[in-house]
């Protein structure tokens, strides 16, 4: 079983910055997933939210400004903006990847900056592309057809079903709230890697493990991975 940290480690640190990922690398974590979105230039940054309320006590949305004008609005607080090329430079080699892409049509910009750490057709296995979108999906599939897939669910845990195939996934996740056993069962038998997010409980993650999940996404990696129940569920 994986241990994935969230937006890097976000219980450790402001969430999708150098700092979390960092922390997350430090925690021992097997992945780390963040998000990534598209400035008004389309440069991939690292971010949840399209605007920067939760992160910078700010209404302004990320595609209304330029990456110079995120970078001189955040500069001075604790968790300024981070450039998908800046993750890739501080975490590709270490630990997987997990990238969460939250808008349709942006792997297109994201592509020349994945390339020049991902140079042969074995390293598109370290990173993963997540979405709960099918048609971004969709679209890595097409620029990039080594690429590894997860469609990640929120309400239907068999959402899936039908992308299996025409998308060509790798892995599928659930909420933890709606981790379905057929869904599971589903899932293992047509191959795919699953993992649920987001638990920070040590007591909830050895329960998902014992079910058969194979990864956990989690804000506090440091505590699953002290877990000696969860070490021998990774052993």
């Amino acid at each position: 079983m994986l241990i994935i940290g969230h937006r890097g480690g976000a219980g450790l640190e402001p969430e999708n910055t150098l700092a979390s990922l960092r922390a997350g690398i430090a925690a021992g974590a097997d992945m780390l997933e963040f998000d990534i979105r598209l400035t008004k230039d389309k440069v991939p940054v690292l971010a949840h939210d399209f605007h920067l309320y939760h992160t910078h006590k700010s209404s302004k949305f990320i595609s209304s400004l330029t990456l110079k004008e995120l970078q001189k609005m955040t500069a001075k607080s604790d968790n300024p903006i981070a450039t998908l090329d800046e993750a890739m430079q501080e975490c590709y080699g270490k630990v997987l990847l997990a990238i969460e892409l939250k808008q349709t049509n942006m792997f297109e910009h994201a592509l020349p900056v994945l390339e020049k750490y991902i140079k042969r057709k074995t390293d598109w296995q370290s990173v993963l592309f997540l979405s709960f979108k099918p048609r971004a999906l969709r679209r890595v599939r097409k620029l990039a057809p080594h690429a590894q897939l997860a469609l990640t669910h929120s309400l239907n845990p068999f959402l899936f079903v039908g992308h299996v195939r025409p998308l060509a996934l790798t892995a599928v996740g659930f909420h933890r709230l709606r981790v379905d056993r057929f869904a599971v069962e589903l899932a293992k038998q047509l191959g795919l890697f699953t993992y649920v997010y987001t638990v920070n409980r040590p007591d909830a993650a050895f329960r998902l493990a014992e079910r058969g999940i194979d990864g956990i996404v989690t804000d506090r990696p440091d505590l699953l991975m002290s877990d000696k129940r969860l070490k021998r569920k990774r052993a």
